[in-house]
């Protein structure tokens, strides 16, 4: 899991150029059974996310990567 990460958090590094602003959203809302995906607070706040930084927002996107 650590590797996956790491080469995906490279990987947008690479991408990067020196005029890009790279932002790195973590939010861990993991159901409590251990299952994958996120609990009801998780989806909420990945809604807030999408609002915050998405298409009809101030921030000029050019590319996102969740995992």
């Amino acid at each position: 899991m650590f590797l996956t990460k790491a080469l995906c958090f490279a990987s947008v590094l690479i991408a990067a150029t020196a005029q890009s602003t790279v932002y790195l959203i973590h939010h861990g809302e993991k159901p409590s059974d251990g299952s994958n995906g996120l609990d009801a607070q998780g989806e909420q706040r990945a809604q807030c996310l999408r609002n915050v930084f998405g298409a009809g927002s101030g921030y000029d996107i050019g590319y996102i990567m969740a995992e």
